[in-house]
């Protein structure tokens, strides 16, 4: 039998065997390469950027900023899960952070309710006014008697809930806390307590106050 090898791209064949064999039984030799697989990374011992940090904070890029880390991990929250169950509802964001706080807390001064909410003025009297429209909450200025008209125009303006805001918070308040605790439960006891704690060392820092904040 002859035999044929293929080799370098060349077909060479042996010359002992005479007869002629056919192609189709005649044995083929092909020299397989591997190929070599790339090498893999080798993971960095410490991939935070705030271990060794100087006090410039000359190795931080603008992505390592707290600032930007806290920010973007509050959108997330807020897009994947407040919104979602407070469209099951029909509560925009600000309009749930104002129901919460107003049907804990209700009568409330409205520079109270902007002060506790963390929104601009603007912002809070827009959403009272929706909300109001909708039978959740109930404005009342409250005038002295025997006050006059420049006196009037800075008298203070109670914000209360209504029986129908105050079904609809009971309604939400089992759901968005049952949505808070599955995403801190991928947490463990520890790693909670000691985030709670660095939260309010930051807050203490940064001089906010996040008393009755809610979403």
């Amino acid at each position: 039998m002859q035999t044929v090898l293929f080799i370098g791209g060349n077909l060479r064949q042996n010359t002992q065997d005479s007869p002629a064999t056919p192609w189709s039984d005649r044995a083929f030799s092909v020299k397989k390469t591997t190929q070599k697989k790339p090498r893999q990374r080798s993971a960095s011992k410490s991939t935070c950027p705030w271990v060794k940090l100087p006090s410039t904070g000359s190795s931080l890029n603008t992505e390592d900023f707290l600032t930007f880390r806290v920010t973007r991990l509050s959108n997330a929250m807020r897009t994947n899960l407040t919104k979602p169950y407070l469209a099951q509802f029909e509560l925009s964001l600000p309009e749930w952070r104002l129901l919460a706080l107003v049907a804990r807390f209700s009568p409330l001064r409205f520079s109270e309710v902007t002060l506790r909410s963390g929104m601009d003025k603007g912002q809070v009297s827009r959403t009272l006014r929706v909300m109001a429209e909708r039978g959740l909450t109930k404005m009342k200025t409250i005038r002295p008697a025997g006050s006059r008209a420049r006196e009037a125009l800075a008298a203070p303006v109670m914000v209360s809930v209504t029986a129908k805001g105050q079904s609809l918070y009971k309604s939400v308040l089992p759901v968005a806390r049952k949505r808070q605790a599955e995403v801190l439960l991928t947490l463990s006891e520890s790693e909670r307590k000691a985030f709670y704690a660095t939260l309010d060392k930051l807050f203490a820092v940064a001089g906010g106050d996040t008393k009755d904040e809610v979403e």
